[in-house]
């Protein structure tokens, strides 16, 4: 927190160096993505150093045996050779959304440098945006504690979910079926968007003392959630394996419907979550359109008439409400990670995505936060349990929060970042010869 404090004056004392750009990644926003770009290509040690403090003081104590054993249970079955990822790694193909397919990137970590693939190779039908903030922040580890050489495979969409082959594949969220390696999101990955999403949340939560925060639940989102045909949430949420199964694996030649309409929206979870605001006063949940996603007219007006259709908030204004949720949309919710700054509860639905949460840092039920089923169905239980119990409540709030400086800060997701890479460097042979 000293940082986050020395960060919000440019003339503070407390900075050690001239060149802290990324102290300040909204005075730059202005400047363009040209001179952005020249920040990041001319960034040496002294910027690496200033912009990541804490994670460059911390790869000179020994590493966090916790940590380390998380990764090694999460890397359980990733034995590679380095020639079979360099050959068969950009034939493969993932789905990586809906009607979009990505394929292998080999990503090559060599002598102190990082080299990403043909953009037009990995991301024939969508933006490489993920590809370069991963890379950038290797780029980052690698100025700061180099890596040993090694290459992994990537998927560079927003998601996979029917890969299943025997090279274990990097992405940003698999399912619990994929044979996949989780990496943090892509605004964590970047310094701009990482240091300006925390410092919005820690601010947020400064201003909101807990007396004034309104002891509900409130969710503003968009209707990003897509379903599997045949996907039974009721049943998943039972603990039926099958359903599960059903609910977040993708069979061959099989694509999710993300049509939302009168028949399917209460088929997705927040669907479930806003009708729900229409019956407990302590939930407000409501959608926010977004340009790029669709819904029927007649679910539209009918939503609108309900009352359960919003405009867009402001972040800040999340921090006068106690309880927060983090629900699936496309894939993973990646409001999560800066939830549990906000000092409010959060409170996370159960999932079929993989999630590095709980890898980085030992996240437990009714300690850092309040666990609800996957359909939803005990929210309104879990949210009556918290208001009847408010101090118990601030606890889960306070503890969340101290996880989060702890663990899930800008230096914490690049301290990950170096750990699993060194983790995966030791589980790859040279070549196929070796034994």
């Amino acid at each position: 927190m000293l940082y986050m404090t020395a960060c919000q004056e440019p003339a503070s004392p407390l900075l050690w160096s001239q060149h802290c750009f990324c102290c300040h990644p909204w005075e730059h926003q202005v400047c363009g993505e040209a001179v952005r770009a020249k920040l990041e290509e001319e960034a040496g040690l002294e910027q690496a150093q200033c912009c990541y403090p804490v994670y460059a003081r911390r790869v000179l104590e020994p590493p966090d045996e916790r940590l380390e054993a998380q990764i090694q249970s999460h890397l359980q079955n990733y034995w590679v050779h380095q020639d079979i990822i360099a050959d068969e790694g950009p034939k493969l193909r993932c789905t990586a959304g809906a009607d979009v397919h990505g394929s292998g990137c080999v990503i090559d970590m060599k002598d102190g440098d990082v080299r990403g693939c043909d953009e037009s190779h990995a991301c024939p039908d969508f933006d490489c945006s993920y590809m370069r903030a991963f890379v950038k922040t290797v780029r980052t580890i690698q100025r700061i504690n180099p890596l040993p050489d090694v290459k992994i495979v990537m998927n560079a969409g927003d998601l996979t979910m029917d890969y299943t082959g025997e090279i274990p594949v990097f992405t940003r969220t698999g399912t619990r079926w994929t044979n996949t390696v989780a990496l943090p999101f892509e605004w964590q990955l970047d310094p701009f968007q990482c240091q300006s999403k925390m410092m919005i949340a820690t601010r947020a939560s400064e201003n909101a003392p807990w007396e004034r925060r309104a002891a509900k639940l409130s969710w503003r989102g968009s209707i990003s959630n897509c379903r599997i045909p045949g996907c039974r949430i009721a049943a998943a949420a039972d603990g039926d394996a099958q359903a599960w199964e059903t609910c977040g694996r993708l069979q061959e030649g099989q694509a999710r419907d993300c049509t939302w309409n009168m028949s399917t929206w209460l088929k997705m979870p927040r669907g479930r979550l806003v009708w729900l605001s229409r019956f407990n006063a302590a939930i407000d949940a409501k959608f926010v359109l977004h340009p790029k996603l669709k819904m029927d007219e007649d679910l539209e007006q009918f939503l609108q008439n309900e009352g359960l259709i919003a405009e867009h908030r402001e972040v800040r204004w999340d921090a006068f409400f106690k309880y927060h949720i983090a629900i699936d949309g496309d894939s993973a919710p990646d409001r999560l990670y800066w939830q549990l700054f906000m000092g409010s509860v959060v409170i996370i639905q159960e999932s079929v995505w993989q999630e590095i949460i709980g890898v980085i840092g030992p996240l437990e039920p009714f300690v850092h936060f309040v666990p609800v089923r996957y359909d939803l169905s005990d929210l309104s239980e879990k949210v009556a349990w918290l208001q009847q119990n408010d101090v118990e409540a601030r606890q889960i709030a306070l503890r969340g929060v101290a996880f989060a400086q702890q663990h899930l800060t800008c230096d914490g997701i690049l301290y990950y970042v170096d750990r699993l890479l060194r983790a995966v460097a030791a589980r790859t042979q040279s070549t196929s010869s070796e034994a």
